[in-house]
């Protein structure tokens, strides 16, 4: 197919139409389209099955929309599971006869290679 490529993003960026205009004289080939596509930043959503159409079988002024987005849908919240016990208020620290303070019984040991949270 010959002619004058001509694309349209838009205004959301979430789909590119391509038509091709009779009065040009670019060969509009598969790999044209896909690299007039990339040299715009559009890369995905890409149907590149549609270029070959256009190229071989393409009809003049005809919009084809050659790219899509997909909006974002929602997340949900994240969190973690602690995989030990985090109640350190029973673990109170020993206060010694001379004044100090032995934190040994609020510490918890736990293994080299163990899961502390997921």
């Amino acid at each position: 197919m010959v002619g004058k490529l001509e694309i349209n993003i838009k205004k959301n960026a979430m789909a590119v139409m391509v038509s091709v205009i009779p009065n040009g004289d670019t060969n509009i080939t598969e790999e044209l389209l896909s690299e007039e596509l990339q040299n715009r930043g559009i890369v995905s959503g890409v149907d590149r099955e549609l270029f070959n159409e256009i190229a071989e079988h393409g009809i003049y002024k005809k919009v084809y929309i050659v790219a899509q987005g997909e909006y974002a849908t929602p997340g949900k919240a994240g969190y973690y599971e602690f995989l030990f016990d985090k109640n350190v208020q029973q673990n109170i620290p020993r206060i010694n006869e001379d004044g100090s303070v032995d934190y040994s019984p609020v510490i918890q040991m736990v293994e080299e290679g163990q899961l502390l949270w997921k």
